[in-house]
C-alpha cells in the first residue's frame, strides 16, 4: 500500500483511542472513536467546515497507527 501525507491527530484525539483501548473497548467502540477522531480532525477540520458531518467507519480489516 502507497503511504501519503499522514495527518496528526492531537494530542487528546490520540488519547481518548488509547485510552479507549486501555479500558479494553470493543473493536466497534474503538472504530466509533476513531471514525469521531478523524471525522473532527480531517473532514470537519476543528469545528471550521463540514459542520454536522458524522463519520462511521465500516467494513474495516485492518487499520494502521504511526507515531
Amino acid at each position: 500500500m502507497a503511504e501519503g501525507p499522514g495527518i496528526a491527530l492531537p494530542p487528546h484525539q490520540a488519547a481518548r483511542i488509547l485510552d479507549a483501548q486501555a479500558a479494553g473497548a470493543t473493536d466497534r467502540d474503538l472504530q466509533q472513536v476513531t471514525a469521531d477522531a478523524l471525522g473532527e480532525v480531517y473532514f470537519r477540520q476543528g469545528g471550521t467546515r463540514a459542520h454536522g458531518l458524522d463519520v462511521e467507519l465500516t467494513n474495516l480489516e485492518r487499520v494502521e497507527f504511526g507515531l
